[in-house]
């Protein structure tokens, strides 16, 4: 949807230099795979843009950019098509006209075309009219003569060979045009997919989101159905692939949720994306306003952390650490202090949380937000897991979850039962495993005991001052300043990110914002890389394998 409005001619001109630099390259891409040629597409993209910088000329103001672009640039382009296709039959009206020799049966596909178009030939076979195609197959698969042909059609046999050479006219008009988008299933417009909640038993939606060719197929129909409900007819040809093999692909994704089908009585259903996927301008924007408040924010951080130290130990209560060093604790005191604010900021904001995603066919509950695939500068990226009272940031590096990922809640339990120093009731299997985890490891001068690795804090505290053992009066002179302070840089961050969301969530998916806004850059993402440059805290390589691993107790 657009919507026109009175505009000065500085806006008309601002929002066309916008679409020149984010749009033309893409747009001229787009046209040469469509058209196979150069030429070609420099026409087709010239055509595109005109329409395009007159609308936006003309006042006109897209609900959603990205969307109204490629709709345009897919009608120009069927326009386009549709009138190669009319001069095609108008050169081919006659029943002689341009008749060329047909070649004889029993020669292969690698004699009829080369070898590497092979796989175009099987293709185009399949999204071809049913008549050129049973004709194609007879002739040159089956080895039927013109003449068994024509009697087995009840048509003379110079029609026979007219409609071979058109059938073949048309084999090669789909390979070297249209249908050589049909790469784009195997080099997609990548979606990076932010999930939250429990996935399904058979692993929904993460098996139809990978990096393999099954992924990247159901990745491109996503693509191609985000705010612009599609047929399958529709969906073959932009991907290239027969509908028969992209029905599989297309009910999947139906049937866990992702797609949303729309049927009319006697028309073809239509297929439209069932969550919101975020441009990478937006990715892009959210980035750049995190980096603005990385230096401030890592500023005040650093001394609100080393305060929060010496305070606590001036109180003879240091609830945090007993079993890692300083630099160890550091990365995981920043980080929970990174995640907090960025959750008070939303609770003030009233920005609700689905905790509980909503319900998924196979038992899941999850939510997904996609994110086009940007390449520009951004962040280390930290995760966050949680097993009950064992929580753990999933930090960069490949030695940490080598076996780690395999833990289970049943795992946390064993490692409370270890930390209470109840070891006889963990099975040796389970000290086997944990301490090849490194998440525990044998007692000094023990026999048979363990204790575990990583740091350990009291629910206690955390009911009347925030993290730190610290008498709240001292809390509230020293440290509530510090922490306002960057309550303040992050509430500018995440009002900052709404204000250039909400323009992209469609008005169908409009009760995803809260979600959106949940999915935008982590806090703790620029937390480390700040506190890296700054040299507060040590590079990963140079701490132990517990950095970011905790437990409440």
């Amino acid at each position: 949807m657009a919507e026109k409005v009175s505009v000065t001619g500085a806006e008309a001109f601002a929002r066309g230099e916008f679409f020149c630099r984010e749009y033309l390259d893409r747009l001229y891409y787009f046209c040469l795979r469509k058209t196979g040629s150069a030429v070609e597409a420099q026409d087709l993209a010239g055509e595109i843009a005109v329409e395009i910088l007159a609308a936006l000329g003309r006042g006109v103001i897209p609900d959603h950019m990205d969307a109204w672009v490629w709709r345009i640039a897919r009608n120009r382009y069927a326009g386009w098509a549709k009138r190669k296709h009319l001069r095609m039959e108008q050169e081919m009206s006659g029943e002689d006209a341009g008749l060329e020799e047909i070649p004889q049966p029993g020669l292969t596909e690698a004699d009829f075309l080369d070898r590497e178009q092979i796989q175009e030939l099987r293709r185009e076979l399949s999204l071809i009219r049913k008549e050129y195609r049973e004709l194609l197959v007879a002739y040159y698969v089956e080895e039927k003569r013109i003449s068994e042909i024509a009697a087995a059609l009840s048509v003379p046999e110079g029609t026979v060979k007219t409609n071979l050479h058109r059938a073949r006219q048309r084999l090669k008009e789909g390979m070297e045009m249209a249908r050589t988008f049909g790469k784009l299933s195997y080099a997609p417009e990548d979606i990076e997919i932010r999930q939250v909640g429990q996935s399904s038993w058979n692993d929904e939606p993460n098996k139809y989101l990978g990096d393999d060719p099954s992924g990247k197929i159901c990745k491109n129909i996503l693509i191609e159905a985000y705010c612009n409900p599609v047929t399958m007819q529709h969906l073959s040809m932009e991907l290239g692939i027969a509908a028969p093999y992209l029905e599989g692909y297309v009910e999947a994704l139906h049937q866990c949720t992702l797609l949303k089908k729309h049927e009319a009585r006697g028309r073809e259903a239509v297929y439209e994306t069932n969550f919101v996927i975020l441009s990478r301008d937006a990715e892009r924007r959210m980035t750049d306003k995190l980096k603005s408040i990385e230096e401030s924010y890592c500023r005040i951080a650093e001394e609100y952390l080393e305060t929060a130290r010496k305070l606590q130990l001036e109180a003879g209560n240091e609830i945090l650490g007993h079993f890692q060093d300083w630099e160890e604790q550091k990365w995981t005191l920043a980080l929970r202090l990174a995640d907090d604010i960025q959750w008070e900021v939303y609770r003030r904001r009233g920005l609700t949380y689905r905790t509980c995603s909503r319900e998924r066919p196979n038992g899941g509950r999850w939510d997904v937000t996609g994110v086009q695939k940007y390449d520009g500068p951004g962040f280390m990226w930290i995760g966050h897991m949680d097993y009950g009272m064992v929580q753990m940031f999933t930090l960069e590096r490949d030695i940490r979850w080598t076996m780690k990922g395999d833990l289970g809640r049943s795992d946390g339990d064993a490692l409370m039962n270890i930390f209470r120093g109840e070891c006889g009731k963990v099975s040796a299997r389970e000290l086997e495993k944990l301490e090849a985890c490194r998440f525990i490891r044998k007692k000094a001068g023990s026999e048979g005991e363990y204790e575990i690795t990583f740091g350990v804090y009291s629910r206690e505290h955390e009911k009347e001052i925030f993290r730190f053992g610290v008498p709240v009066a001292v809390y509230e002179e020293r440290l509530a300043p510090l922490r306002e302070g960057l309550l303040r840089l992050a509430d500018e961050y995440i009002v900052g990110c709404g204000e250039i969301l909400k323009p992209e969530i469609p008005e169908s998916l409009k009760e995803e914002y809260d979600l959106c806004m949940h999915n935008i850059p982590y806090m703790r993402w620029m937390a480390a890389e700040g506190l890296l440059k700054s040299g507060w805290l040590k590079p990963l390589e140079e701490i132990g394998d517990m950095a970011g691993v905790y437990c409440r107790v």
